[in-house]
């Protein structure tokens, strides 16, 4: 029974084995090869390719940082360019929607895709008459559309080739109104992402595995008895596993959505400096862009009246990943105060705390302590005070709370823990907040990256990419930037 089993298992999986080998020599983001953005996947991740493409049901549970959504949506793009994807789904928090937008618009451009959002009558339209290849919702939407949805399950009225489910431990309650909609929404394949697809015990695993394989594993059952059965739909690779395979450094680009507050906050302050900008001198011109630059930078962090953080919501998320399988940690900002607030709200793990204002001699205990006592492994860093002469190649998660002027600044930031001695690769996390000033500085300094390695060889340009007069003054005022960029190239 079990020969006959694999031998219909590779039967049912050639189509899909020849769309691996055929992807496997082009390029990942479907660009050409002279665009700045070109990368082939490393050797583990075409691995996950084709374990996504073999399999109509899939748990994709690879630790944060190797790539989950960059192996899927590359098995995506095969089965779509094959002609086994006409309409998929993806489910997805709603602070990572933004996320996965950049991620589809850089591995698979061309594919057209649709939010499900709007009042309840067009969210119906959509649900039933998208043409959209992917559409994306968040979870509670999809928990408020249920009734509608599993209306339309019963009468089978809309078929998902694909459903991809993100962040998967969302639904490891089997009995939540998110899992019975997964479970029941008609599809050919269902594709689960996951770094924590087990984050307390194992009925984790049963909410899972019931919108992935219902009645796979069910209460009752053994650990031995449920590794054997979610064995063949499971793929887990850590860091470790995978080290020797890796660049010394992945980044990891977490772009988010302002809370409510903080867009309330943003907006107001956003008025008054266009405003102050707008009546300033020529010679006050700069500093009051400096100026205003920075409260709005100050925001995106927290909002001033009630603390609501986006990135801080997210970090937490992210630490609580990280932190409690005894890795170490440094988290950067460039502001004191951003580091105080921290501190206060991260008092769990107790973190360690560094910058200008401690003394020579508090270093020196700081840097001890975190590096010798396994109880603390949380360091807050500033830019200035962290970025050069520390050796920290101890710890390998790295999370840009705030992103500095110059990306050179950040490069010697994260040098603190990529240095020579480092037994892992450091993951680094870069936290930005959509259509924000902090966008459109990563924008301009992209731009500025991209200008200098067309030009000059790596290495020799690091100096050089702070902004310019111009090009701050432009940071009130996007399309002159586009303007900007041109003339530049």
């Amino acid at each position: 029974m079990q020969l006959a089993s694999q031998k219909t298992h590779r039967s049912a999986s050639d189509a899909s084995n020849a769309t691996f080998w055929k992807i496997s020599n082009v390029t990942a983001f479907g660009h050409e090869e002279s665009n700045p953005t070109y990368r082939r996947l490393f050797p583990y991740q075409w691995g996950g390719v084709l374990f996504l493409l073999r399999r109509s049901a899939a748990l994709l549970a690879d630790e944060m940082g190797l790539g989950k959504t960059a192996q899927t949506l590359v098995a995506f793009q095969a089965l779509v360019a094959e002609g086994q994807i006409r309409r998929a789904l993806l489910v997805a928090p709603k602070s990572l929607l933004t996320n996965w937008q950049r991620e589809l618009a850089r591995w698979t451009p061309g594919i057209r895709t649709q939010i499900i959002s709007g009042s309840a009558a067009q969210r119906r339209w959509l649900w039933r008459h998208s043409q959209a290849t992917l559409n994306l919702v968040h979870y509670e939407l999809l928990v408020h559309d249920a009734p509608f949805l599993l209306e339309l399950s019963s009468r089978s009225a809309v078929v998902f080739d694909l459903i991809i489910i993100d962040e998967a431990q969302r639904i490891k309650n089997p009995h939540s109104v998110a899992t019975r909609v997964l479970q029941k929404l008609p599809r050919r394949r269902v594709w689960a992402l996951s770094g924590t697809p087990l984050e307390n015990c194992l009925t984790d695993l049963y909410g899972v595995f019931s919108a992935l394989r219902p009645g796979l594993i069910q209460p009752g059952m053994s650990p031995t008895q449920i590794r054997a059965a979610i064995g063949p739909h499971v793929l887990r690779r850590t860091k470790e596993m995978v080290a020797n395979q890796l660049p010394q450094k992945i980044y990891r680009d977490c772009v988010l959505e302002l809370t409510p507050e903080q867009a309330i906050r943003y907006r107001e302050t956003l008025l008054v400096a266009k405003k102050t900008v707008e009546s300033a001198s020529p010679e006050a011109l700069l500093r009051h862009v400096f100026v205003q630059i920075l409260r709005l930078k100050q925001i995106c962090n927290f909002d001033p009246q009630t603390g609501r953080s986006a990135k801080f919501e997210q970090l937490h998320s992210d630490l609580c990943n990280v932190v409690d399988k005894g890795r170490k940690v440094i988290i950067f900002s460039q502001f004191v105060a951003t580091l105080s607030r921290l501190q206060s709200l991260l008092t769990q793990w107790q973190p360690l705390v560094f910058h200008g204002g401690v003394t020579p001699q508090e270093r020196e205990t700081v840097l001890a302590e975190f590096r010798d006592n396994p109880r603390k492994q949380v360091l807050l860093l500033s830019y200035r005070a962290g970025g050069v002469g520390l050796n920290l190649q101890f710890a390998n998660y790295v999370f840009l709370f705030d992103r500095w002027w110059n990306p050179a600044v950040e490069d010697q930031a994260i040098n603190r823990v990529h240095r020579l001695g480092s037994t892992l690769p450091a993951v680094v996390t870069r936290y930005t907040l959509a259509d924000t000033i902090e966008e459109r500085i990563e924008r301009l300094l992209c731009q500025k990256r991209i200008l200098f390695d067309q030009i000059f060889s790596p290495g020799n340009h690091l100096g050089k990419l702070g902004l310019s007069r111009d090009e701050w003054v432009s940071l009130f005022d996007p399309g002159r930037s586009v303007l900007l960029h041109r003339e530049a190239a």
